[in-house]
C-alpha cells in the first residue's frame, strides 16, 4: 500500500505520493474520474495546491506535539472559544 497525501478545493485535488515523491493534480469539475493528471500542465495551481498541502501537514505536525497554539491567529482563536474548542 503507497502512503499518500492530498489536498482538494471544490474543483481541484492534488495528491503526493511519498514513496516515489510524485505528485498528481486534477481538475475535478471536468476529470471527476481522475484520469488525467495535469501537474505539468497548470503549474501556477499546482505550486498553490503545494502550499496548501504544506501548510497542512505543518499544521498537523505541529498539533502531534502540542503546539498548534502557536499558529493561530487571535480572530481564529476567538471563532473556536465561541465554539468551545479552546478556553
Amino acid at each position: 500500500k503507497q502512503r499518500q497525501v492530498a489536498a482538494r478545493t471544490a474543483e481541484w485535488k492534488i495528491i503526493y505520493k511519498l514513496a516515489n515523491n510524485e505528485y498528481k493534480l486534477y481538475n475535478l469539475k471536468n476529470d471527476p474520474q481522475e484520469t488525467n493528471n495535469l501537474f505539468l500542465k497548470e503549474k501556477s495551481k499546482s505550486l498553490i495546491l503545494i502550499k496548501e498541502l504544506n501548510n497542512y501537514l505543518t499544521r498537523v505536525k505541529l498539533m502531534r506535539k502540542g503546539e498548534i497554539k502557536q499558529i493561530l491567529d487571535e480572530e481564529t482563536k476567538g471563532y473556536l472559544r465561541t465554539l468551545g474548542y479552546l478556553q
